[in-house]
């Protein structure tokens, strides 16, 4: 079952990095283009304004987010530097990641995808407004399915209604929209 997941996801990524979809690109100077947007396999951006336009293509560093429609569902993306905490050290990873907007809230949750031999590889990003970059948050394996209770406690650690929902297995390991969408409707 994960593999047909995982193979249906992948597909539908290449489906949407394969055509142009209707679309907005934020800047980093704040400036914005709205046209037709396409996102080439090495995670930068491919512009027309119509469909008989040139093609500009536009590199990671310039471009702050992009949104854009595809069979009725507004799909968002920002570029950003992500940090790992581990054992009160952080590493930061220096170059800027696609990341996938799922949740947006007093949290956000993003989706990284990456391929690691041929095989869609998933990670997740939280980022509270307080944060400076997305934090990693969990990514696939057995390894993160053990430090998932610890994570929790501690990221969310103002709220412990939800803390205590993790502890008690009542929300598990998997359901990162779950986590995120209790903390931003139910937490302070």
């Amino acid at each position: 079952m994960r593999k047909l997941f995982i193979l249906l996801f992948t597909l539908s990524n290449f489906i949407v990095f394969s055509q142009y979809s209707k679309g907005k690109i934020t800047f980093n100077n704040g400036d914005e283009l709205i046209g037709l947007i396409k996102i080439t396999k090495g995670d930068d951006v491919k512009f027309k304004s119509d469909n008989d336009s040139k093609v500009i293509e536009y590199d990671d560093d310039l471009i702050k987010s992009f949104e854009f429609t595809e069979n009725g569902i507004l799909r968002k993306y920002i570029y950003s530097e992500t940090i790992h905490l581990d054992n009160e050290k952080s590493r930061t990873d220096k170059w800027n990641k696609l990341l996938e907007v799922i949740v947006e809230g007093k949290v956000s949750l993003f989706r990284y995808v990456t391929s690691v031999n041929n095989m869609g590889h998933v990670s997740y990003y939280l980022k509270k407004e307080s944060d400076k970059l997305p934090v990693f948050y969990y990514g696939e394996g057995y390894f993160y399915k053990q430090k998932f209770i610890p994570f929790v406690s501690k990221y969310f650690s103002d709220c412990k209604n939800l803390v205590a929902k993790v502890k008690s297995k009542e929300l598990k390991h998997k359901e990162f929209e779950k986590v995120v969408e209790f903390y931003n409707n139910e937490c302070k």
